[in-house]
């Protein structure tokens, strides 16, 4: 099977963002550009624990502070929703850039107040408003203007589950989505 380089590319990049410390790549930048800034909509698939679920999702960047914001989330067409159920997302979720790795013209940063609700035979919540700022992190990739949500290789978004009915103490997140229009979003020099 073929794999395309754009799929190896966002790979890497994960990868990269997870083992990387603010401090090594060009991070915690002052200044950002974003170009064009604004609104913009993501579209794409999540993956929880075996249900996957296509959402499409709404925000706006603010030029050169770095940060942004999703307003709003939609989630259309899970599929196999068992065990977790249908997710809906707690909204605003905010993001702030800190990192860009230039060898792959790569901006990465975390998202906070990332928190997802399940409704189902077995309701949770996976993350917390209360979690640490870095619990899931995005990677903004500039050439394919897509984003990449992730809580890293080992970790996860941890699971509060006041009935006891769901065995897993974390969910991972690693997905992609296109944005649109296209941003791009690169330390100010």
């Amino acid at each position: 099977m073929r794999r395309s380089t754009s799929s190896l590319v966002a790979g890497i990049t994960i990868l990269l963002a997870t083992f990387l410390t603010p401090g090594s790549a060009s991070a915690q930048e002052a200044t950002w550009t974003v170009t064009p800034g604004g609104a913009f909509t993501g579209e794409g698939t999540i993956k929880l624990d075996g249900t996957v679920c296509y959402l499409r999702f709404n925000g706006t960047f603010f030029d050169s502070s770095g940060q942004g914001r999703i307003d709003q989330v939609n989630v259309h067409g899970c599929s196999n929703p068992a065990p977790l159920g249908y997710p809906s997302f707690r909204v605003p979720i905010s993001l702030t850039a800190t990192k860009y790795l230039s060898s792959i013209d790569t901006t990465a940063g975390p998202f906070a107040n990332f928190v997802i609700d399940i409704q189902g035979p077995c309701p949770v919540r996976l993350g917390s408003p209360n979690d640490p700022p870095n619990t899931v992190e995005f990677l903004y990739d500039n050439e394919n203007a897509t984003m990449w949500w992730s809580s890293g290789l080992n970790n996860g978004l941890r699971v509060y589950d006041p009935r006891k009915c769901y065995d897993k103490e974390s969910v991972n997140i690693n997905n992609s989505f296109t944005i649109t229009p296209a941003q791009t979003i690169r330390p100010s020099e």
